[in-house]
């Protein structure tokens, strides 16, 4: 139902989208979800996501919130019930491996040390105390870094402006800055994705994807 209700959002508003991963994986094989999939994906390039933060604006069928980092598209109905679809945007890579490895370091920098309150994840449980202890001073000293470099601004906001590929050279390679860490690893062909979209059939209804969309699982996976 979120996903046909984003999808009617798009279209009024001329926007191009593409069902991702999972959800593109189980509608290429049978026209509908992995059966032990528990989520729906959806992707935009940064350009459409723009097109989506401007029709939001007088458009209330869909709200885009923001769950550490990452979008999520639901229905004003389904406010409580947690019933969402994950948004990933695509940004090109800038070809500059520093660039690319500034940006990295710019949007973990923001999650570890202001979304986590300053706390460092994943601690061994038999580490040193002493260890432990300057972790934690270091980690709270990131924090308050963290508050002075942001310095009021909307977290979001600046992640968002931080990773966009603004004045640099495209390396003509996809990732995902906006959502989880992990996903900055997964990388695919700007080119093979730019070829276009087409209407599939997904559980009685079309949806749109990319044209290419085999070579982007193939990509992804």
């Amino acid at each position: 139902e979120v996903i046909l209700a984003f999808d009617t959002f798009c279209r009024k508003h001329n926007i191009k989208y593409s069902i991702a991963d999972g959800t593109l994986l189980g509608a290429l094989r049978h026209g509908d979800f992995v059966p032990w999939d528990d989520d729906a994906d959806v992707m935009v390039t940064r350009e459409e996501y723009n097109k989506i933060r401007e029709a939001i604006k007088t458009d209330d069928s869909i709200h885009l919130v923001k769950l550490r980092f990452l979008d999520r598209i639901i229905l004003p109905k389904y406010e409580e019930e947690g019933y969402y679809i994950d948004l990933f945007i695509n940004d090109e890579m800038p070809q500059s491996k520093f660039q690319f490895k500034k940006k990295k370091l710019v949007t973990h920098f923001l999650r570890c040390y202001f979304a986590n309150g300053g706390k460092l994840n994943h601690r061994r449980v038999n580490e040193n105390i002493v260890v432990r202890a300057a972790k934690n001073s270091l980690g709270y000293l990131m924090k308050m870094f963290a508050k002075i470099y942001i310095c009021g601004r909307d977290v979001f906001e600046l992640n968002d402006e931080k990773v966009k590929l603004g004045s640099n050279k495209g390396s003509g390679i996809y990732t995902r800055f906006t959502s989880r860490m992990y996903e900055t690893n997964r990388r695919f062909n700007k080119k093979s994705y730019d070829e276009g979209y087409e209407d599939i059939p997904f559980r009685g209804a079309r949806v749109m994807a990319i044209k290419n969309a085999a070579t982007f699982l193939n990509e992804m996976y």
